[in-house]
């Protein structure tokens, strides 16, 4: 059950259901459905920390770096929210977060944003929340519909693109069936993992192993 500071009941249990979805097709899109499925109406307060720290692939596997670069002033508009790093390589990094409704209140603390959400969701009603993460280099690459905050309808349009990509790869891919469920399964899953490790390079696709530590292209000597 769910109670309130005061000890009231808000929601039984098992009345409320969270489901996240999230996929990478240039950016990172992610969505969160609450859903009410009990008799009264849910009031809701959510609060988000977004930070970005910029850390290399060293530094996440414990190395400690002697310096490092400049981390610029956060930066917050409306439902945009502008993380910018300056490495001692004189590059200039960006990751920007679009929110999709804006937040009710979004506060700047320390080196950190904090995103209040507050609603109410009906008996039988769903809300869905949505966030957009763009990386970029030397300048801010937002989408007009990103910009405009209507991270619904990229999510729509980037997830039909995914499942249209990935049924195009299913097709292509040879198929090994036996008697045993579980096999067919694994097989199954291992074809989806390896569509997942594709790469855009310039000269066609690659398939990448170590990702997210780091990019090397596999050879179908490691495939067998």
């Amino acid at each position: 059950n769910l109670y309130s500071e005061t000890g009231e009941l808000i929601a039984p249990i098992r009345s409320v259901h969270m489901r996240m979805l999230r996929f990478i097709n240039g950016s990172l899109f992610q969505r969160l459905r609450l859903t009410n499925y009990g008799r009264s109406t849910l009031p809701v307060s959510l609060i988000l920390k977004l930070g970005a720290d910029f850390k290399d692939i060293f530094e996440l596997r414990g190395i400690k770096r002697k310096n490092r670069g400049m981390h610029f002033p956060i930066r917050i508009e409306g439902n945009i929210i502008v993380f910018q790093y300056k490495g001692l390589d004189a590059i200039t990094r960006y990751t920007t977060v679009v929110c999709d409704p804006c937040p009710e209140e979004v506060k700047l603390i320390d080196d950190a944003v904090w995103l209040y959400y507050v609603f109410n969701i009906q008996p039988k009603d769903r809300v869905y929340l949505y966030w957009c993460i763009i990386p970029s280099v030397e300048k801010i690459d937002v989408s007009d519909q990103a910009s405009s905050g209507r991270i619904s309808v990229s999510f729509t349009n980037s997830a039909l693109e995914q499942i249209k990509s990935y049924n195009q790869w299913i097709e292509k891919c040879t198929r090994f069936e036996s008697d045993r469920i579980n096999i067919n399964q694994m097989i199954t899953q291992t074809i989806s993992d390896l569509w997942t490790l594709q790469t855009e390079y310039p000269h066609g696709k690659g398939i990448d192993a170590g990702v997210p530590w780091f990019a090397t292209p596999v050879s179908y000597t490691h495939l067998t």
